[in-house]
């Protein structure tokens, strides 16, 4: 989570287009207030770490395959890497 927090912050700071480094901004953000107990979302029949963590990979990779500087795809293969391990968790294929 923290991973994925911190390397979603370095893509909205470094990357343009913004929209894919926002859009793991705010999935990574809720993540860590959902963890923590700060905010409660519940959707019937959607388990929401399946959706934030294809929200993360998605946005990594789509980052990862544009991105040039170090930093960019350090960051963004970072935060494709957490999305991908929170997928499997949600669909318990690990």
């Amino acid at each position: 989570m923290w991973v994925a927090l911190g390397s979603s912050l370095v893509l909205v700071a470094q990357y343009r287009p913004m929209v894919f480094p926002v859009v793991a901004l705010i999935a990574s953000l809720f993540e860590a207030l959902m963890a923590f107990h700060v905010l409660s979302i519940s959707v019937a029949h959607v388990p929401l770490s399946l959706v934030f963590g294809i929200a993360l990979l998605v946005s990594g990779l789509l980052v990862f395959w544009k991105a040039a500087a170090k930093a960019t795809v350090t960051a963004s293969a970072f935060v494709a890497l957490v999305g991908g391990i929170q997928t499997l968790g949600a669909l318990h294929l690990h």
